[in-house]
């Protein structure tokens, strides 16, 4: 339950930082939609809670918004990847998550 207590927190932070009507395609994927795409996600990596990462594609946000969520992210010291998604969904990027 803690865990899901945690997702809780940081989803409800998040909206208050980046704004609201976040896109959720099931438990594992909840994402904010910029202009032209996705910019912010935060990703439950197993679906039961206890690995999270958020997922800043800096092509997608603009400053700002970065410097905003990145602020949250480190205060809380919650993993992260900062990286076009393109390149992050392929799995380059992907064992280079902070």
């Amino acid at each position: 339950m803690q865990d899901m207590s945690n997702k809780t927190f940081i989803l409800t932070r998040l909206t208050l930082i980046a704004g609201c009507a976040p896109h959720a395609w099931n438990d594992q994927c909840i994402a904010w939609h910029g202009d032209d795409d996705y910019w912010l996600r935060l990703l439950d990596m197993h679906g039961d809670g206890q690995t999270l990462l958020i997922h800043l594609d800096q092509d997608m946000a603009d400053e700002m918004n970065i410097y905003s969520v990145m602020g949250f992210v480190l205060y809380n010291e919650i993993d992260f990847s900062v990286t076009p998604w393109d390149e992050f969904n392929s799995g380059e990027k992907f064992n280079e998550v902070h």
